[in-house]
């Protein structure tokens, strides 16, 4: 099967925009875990690639199985057949949910990947964060505070044929925040 990493499709899924292409690559896959415990069911992060650039996302917990079997790893080349996209607080987070893995290059495709920032408030994000995680503690929410219900809550996910379902927390725990313009060197590859 013919594929082409095509430069933007990141920036799109991250911007829950149509994307150029629906083909990345899997650079990294890593077991989330909150204070050193892994979470239970397991959750995945992975960092794909569109060649040009690459950026963080969640794997829905149907696709473990792929992480498993050793069917998604590192370098694999998948075609991303649907997705969520929410936002938490700053942070905005991509969830694959169906991806099918097209090929198995022995390299990593482009060189010197710009790692996109998935905070719009790189600034605040701690601190909203913190507002977040208060709220979410006390079960309440904020009636006339900054947080708005796309700031601090779940917005509508997109998927790929641009239906809208709804996603609850479960799906979007575990994202780091990122640096702004953080560069991933030649080898990103790092498990």
């Amino acid at each position: 099967m013919t594929f082409d990493l095509v430069n933007g499709t990141c920036a799109a899924l991250l911007d829950d925009s149509a994307p150029p292409s629906r083909y990345v690559q899997v650079l990294k896959v890593e077991q989330v875990a909150v204070g050193g415990l892994k979470l239970d069911p397991e959750q995945y992060r992975i960092t794909i690639s569109d060649g040009s650039q690459c950026i963080p996302v969640m794997l829905g917990m149907d696709l473990n199985k792929m992480v498993s079997s050793s069917q998604l790893a590192p370098l694999a080349v998948v075609c991303i057949e649907d997705y969520l996209w929410v936002n938490v607080c700053t942070l905005r987070i991509v969830i694959l949910t169906e991806v099918t893995v097209v090929a198995r290059p022995s390299q990593v495709i482009g060189s010197k990947l710009e790692l996109l920032n998935v905070s719009t408030d790189p600034a605040n994000v701690m601190e909203t964060v913190a507002k977040y995680l208060d709220i979410k503690a006390q079960g309440d929410m904020p009636i006339n505070e900054d947080a708005s219900s796309d700031t601090c809550g779940l917005s509508n996910a997109s998927t790929t044929d641009e239906s809208v379902r709804e996603a609850d927390d479960t799906g979007a725990t575990g994202p780091e925040e990122r640096e702004v313009s953080e560069k991933v060197e030649d080898d990103p590859v790092a498990v």
